[in-house]
This record gives structure tokens, sequence and C-alpha cells, in this order.
């Protein structure tokens, strides 16, 4: 797509090159942006982008893009099962799995570096003292001069209405969801691995059901900064590297059947990628001990109904290794 005419763009460049953009500014540049389909992602990042004199400005542009274009699919989440959208930009509507993807991916397009993050939320479906068995809400990190700052798109875009039984989307947008406050975010957002709570006092699963306020999360805990080191050694992993490390640390944070299976097959998945083409043998030996980490974990389970599948699954790719 190359909807743009070069005397637009030439406008727009030097429009925000006299000054820096205000909040206005971004948004209007972001109305002026359009896209079909997924095959049009790069033209449109581009788009929102141009001109624009650091990443924090090119954020903004990105998230009001999603904000202003994008639907939350209500009928999707009243059916109870989440599938993937293959085409989100031409179809305007999705959950939060879907609105984290695609600002993570028009983030690698910008060349900001983003992360998707999985967690638990008190939103639509919160029970106060209800320990969910997996996480159930999504949503991003991206970094900015070298610091992490949290993104919920989803609830940036609106709300779901589960009022008199019947629910129903209503677009609204919340600016306190673009580069959240931490403290404010962890009050309704809780992540599966928890190094991305982002705060100076971590908390645990139980403590987040059990309060509404941050400050009672937080009572009695002494202030830990440790998070930035893991972070650290976090980001020089490749995205094998990351997965393991994520769904490791997120079973660990709760080691419920739903976190185990996650973790289980998210090894069986780096295995299987790692051995596909070119056989090299640094990654058929990495492949093979992500093989024999699912089937000691599926092992141990022996009230775990998939338990054989995934013990039969690792012993073939151990062998194919």
């Amino acid at each position: 797509m190359r909807r743009l005419t070069v005397q637009l763009l030439l406008l727009i460049t030097t429009c925000l090159a006299a000054q820096s953009p205000t909040q206005d500014d971004l948004a209007r540049q972001a109305w002026n942006c359009q896209a079909s389909s997924n095959k049009d992602l790069p033209d449109l990042v581009e788009c929102l982008t141009v001109g624009l004199p650091d990443d924090k400005e090119k954020v903004h542009a990105l998230a009001y893009w999603i904000t202003y274009n994008i639907d939350y699919d209500v009928k999707m989440l009243r059916s109870g099962t989440i599938k993937a959208n293959e085409d989100f930009l031409r179809n305007k509507r999705g959950v939060c799995s879907d609105y984290s993807k695609l600002f993570r991916s028009m983030c690698d397009l910008a060349d900001i570096e983003c992360y998707l993050i999985d967690g638990y939320s008190k939103g639509v479906g919160y029970r106060a003292g209800r320990v969910p068995e997996k996480p159930d809400h999504a949503w991003n990190v991206v970094f900015i001069d070298n610091e992490p700052n949290l993104m919920d798109l989803t609830w940036a875009s609106g709300a779901v209405d589960a009022s008199n039984g019947k629910l129903k989307y209503v677009s609204r947008y919340e600016e306190k969801m673009i580069l959240a406050d931490p403290a404010f975010f962890a009050e309704r957002h809780l992540p599966a691995d928890p190094r991305w709570q982002l705060t100076d006092t971590p908390i645990t699963l139980e403590r987040f059901i059990a309060n509404e306020g941050y400050a009672e999360m937080t009572e009695g805990l002494s202030p830990t900064q440790s998070y930035a080191d893991s972070l650290a050694v976090f980001r020089q992993l490749d995205e094998y590297g990351r997965k393991d490390a994520t769904w490791r640390s997120a079973y660990h944070f709760h080691p419920s059947h739903e976190n185990l299976r996650i973790r289980v097959e998210e090894l069986l998945n780096n295995a299987t990628h790692l051995s596909r083409g070119k056989r090299v043998e640094e990654d058929l030996v990495r492949a093979a001990r992500y093989c024999q980490d699912a089937y000691r974990l599926a092992e141990l389970r022996t009230d775990w109904r998939k338990r054989k599948f995934y013990m039969s699954t690792a012993i073939q790719g151990i062998k194919y290794a």
C-alpha cells in the first residue's frame, strides 16, 4: 500500500521536524494512515512514524492508530473459544493477544524493542479471591531509552461492559494504559513471569487476587529492584531462550496444571523449530535438551491426563535430534 502522496509525506515531515509533536499532532498523523490487510503493515508503520524524532513519539503514534482502528471481538469472547485472528488488519477486530501481537509487530518494523507479556488480570469475568488456572490477558512492554514501559493496547482502546448479564464493547480511549505507571498498572495486571512486574516491590499471585489497591498488595513487603538485573539477562537471550525462561519462571511462580501444559508445549515447540531445516549440531543438542526437560516434567505428574502424549512426543524428538 502506497496511498500517501509525496506531498503529504513531505508536509507531515516538515511540520513535525519544526517542533516536537504534541499529542494532537500524533493523533492526526494516526488518522491519516490506513491499512486494509496484514500485507499493508510495513507501509502503515512507515506512514505512522515518518518524521517523528524519537521512539516515545513513535510508540504513541502506533498506539493511537490501534486504539482508533481496532475493536474488541466480543463475539469471540462470548463463544469461549479464543483463536488466532489470521488477518487482524483486514477484520479490525480481535482479542488481547491480537492487540499485543500487532503492537509488537509494529514495533519490530519501527526498530523498537518490544515484548508480549502474558498474565493475570482483573477484567471482565474476574472474581475476587479466585485463583486462575492460567494467564487470561496479554499486554506489552516496550523499551524507550533502554527503560521498560508498560502498554495495554486492549484496555487503552475500550472496555467490555458485563452489566445486565450481556457483554458489550464500549470504545473509550484510556491514556493511562499507554506508558503506564507500574504501581497503577499492577492493581489490575500481574505478569505470569514476575520479572515483568517492573515495580520496586514484587507481589505474589495470592496478594494480587486478595487486594484491590497496590498499597494493600505490598503491605509489609520490603522493596527490591531485582527485576532490572533479571531483565538485563533476559534481553540477551534469543527467542528460544526467552520462551524457555518465561514459562519456567511462570510455572515456578504459579505451578498450576495449565501452566505446566504451556511450559511443556513451549519446550517441545522450541525443539521442533530448532530441528527444522539445515541440521546444525548446536541446535540439535539444544533441541534434545528441551525434549529431555519436557519429558522430565511430564513424567513427574502422574495425575496429568496428557502425560503419556507429551512423554512420547519428547522421546520422538530426542531420537530425531
